[in-house]
């Protein structure tokens, strides 16, 4: 009987396991901020990578759901070079407030984000429509999950 468990559970495990490619599953994301002093205006998002692989390829995308885990809120592609450790895309008013401006040399790459974020929702750090890893806030009813 235990050994009827423990197979059970590694099946559990390996059909869960995201098809993502190697060198990309460690990727996530890291911090998402709704406002600076109340202000909704300054609004940012980082996907940190923690050890430095190499981003292969193209394909790879911000995917932001709305708090119903299904609506489309944001989509922006991210143009990756390899030794990218963090992407942090902000809006204008959050360049200024942090003091930030449009870097994409490694290994801290900022980016503009290209539209607001929902006050509830789910962000998606994707390659070719396939999430690497998904961050929820607020009160989001349906998340995407997170392989």
């Amino acid at each position: 009987m235990k050994l009827v468990r423990r197979v059970l559970a590694l099946l559990v495990v390996l059909l869960s396991i995201s098809p993502a490619f190697a060198n990309d599953h460690f990727a996530r994301m890291n911090e998402v901020l709704l406002s600076f002093g109340g202000d909704t205006t300054k609004q940012m998002i980082e996907i940190e990578d923690t050890v430095n692989e190499a981003f292969v390829g193209g394909g790879y995308t911000l995917f932001v759901y709305e708090a119903n885990g299904i609506d489309q809120a944001h989509f922006q592609t991210l143009a990756l070079n390899p030794g990218t450790m963090r992407i942090t895309l902000a809006t204008p008013s959050a360049y200024t407030q942090f003091g930030l401006a449009t870097n994409n040399s490694p290994p801290n790459v900022v980016l503009n984000l290209g539209g607001a974020l929902p006050a509830a929702g789910t962000a998606c750090f994707r390659k070719q429509g396939t999430d690497l890893h998904c961050m929820s806030w607020g009160l989001a009813t349906l998340p995407a999950m997170t392989p």
